[in-house]
């Protein structure tokens, strides 16, 4: 046997993939108004930023409107640390000061809003959870919000991943091939 291939084997097959993007379900629900659509993020576990939302593709409808935000006609905005994701779905916790989470269409000013006591879409005030589709759903909100839900996940492997257990494999097989001693 020869324990440095074995070690390095063994090594390249315990190195961690990086985090997949993760696609989270938006399904809200304020008054006569409703979001829905998808959030990718980065994959990151935890606290979000406004750099972890890679896409989102949302529309709002109210009783008379359809409003669409997607990165080319509008922009997602985190502040504060309330914002976060799990393996289960993305969330918003309304105690935490200073925060919010929007997507917002600019000068319209059709958004979705979820913001925390001191900050967000109206800038002061209550916590909210908001739907503007120009009437304006607005509901006060306390404690977490489920702004999405991770879908039911069916994972494949990465091509790299498989592409790196062979590898992994192929050098354990040689390396505890037994050698054939000459007499």
């Amino acid at each position: 046997m020869r324990p440095p291939a074995t070690l390095a084997m063994l090594a390249l097959l315990g190195a961690a993939p990086a985090a997949a993007d993760m696609v989270y379900d938006v399904s809200l629900t304020v008054g006569k108004a409703s979001a829905t659509g998808t959030i990718t993020t980065d994959g990151t576990i935890g606290t979000l930023a406004t750099p972890n939302i890679l896409d989102y593709a949302v529309e709002i409808a109210d009783p008379s409107n359809i409003f669409s935000f997607t990165p080319a006609n509008s922009q997602a905005v985190v502040l504060g640390g309330a914002f976060s994701a799990t393996t289960a779905g993305l969330f918003f916790d309304h105690a935490g000061n200073n925060s919010a989470f929007y997507i917002i269409d600019g000068p319209a000013e059709n958004a979705i809003c979820l913001e925390a006591v001191g900050v967000g879409c109206t800038f002061g005030g209550p916590s909210k959870l908001i739907l503007f589709a120009e009437a304006g759903y607005m509901v006060s909100a306390s404690g977490v919000t489920r702004v999405a839900t991770a879908p039911g996940i069916v994972s494949a492997p990465a091509p790299a991943s498989v592409a790196v257990l062979l590898v992994g494999l192929a050098g354990l097989g040689v390396a505890r091939r037994p050698t054939r001693r000459e007499s």
